[in-house]
């Protein structure tokens, strides 16, 4: 009888990572370039408050399913490793809106994997200003088998 070599493997459990969401890029408005001769003077646009897109209380995780059991088996079978990013959109009342793949991981198991667990998470919402705001942030969740 033949016997192969058989290694035992560790499953992690898929950690999920909150990016500090970066700060967004200045707006940056490209109008034509008339001839001297033509230009005339515009009337000064009234100037308007800046409103933050940003949040002061960023959403917080309440509940984030994992576990082994979150690791598809076929995956596991097929060693496949990686660290999807997904982008969830969490809405003022704290429920997802969307959950979407950011990047993909290179393995389609793991990336509908995470998407899944993105849409069962829950989270309390955004707030400016003491009122709850809708607000998208990065997740990457790390999918890894650890031959021992």
């Amino acid at each position: 009888m033949n016997f192969k070599e058989y290694r035992a493997i560790q499953v992690v459990t898929p950690p999920i990572d909150v990016p500090i969401a970066e700060e967004p890029p200045t707006t940056i408005q490209v109008t034509s370039v008339q001839e001297e001769s033509t230009l005339a003077p515009e009337p000064a646009a009234p100037a308007q408050p800046a409103i933050p897109s940003i949040p002061s209380v960023r959403p917080r995780p309440i509940f984030v399913p994992g576990g082994w059991e979150r690791y598809p088996a076929e995956s596991i079978r097929a060693h496949e490793a990686g660290s999807p990013t997904i982008t969830i959109c969490i809405s003022a009342a704290g429920t997802i809106d969307s959950v979407e793949l950011a990047k993909s991981s290179g393995f389609p198991r793991l990336d509908q994997a995470a998407v899944n667990i993105g849409k069962e998470a829950r989270f309390s919402p955004a707030m400016r200003e003491g009122k709850p705001m809708p607000f998208c942030l990065p997740y990457r969740v790390t999918f890894a088998i650890r031959n021992s």
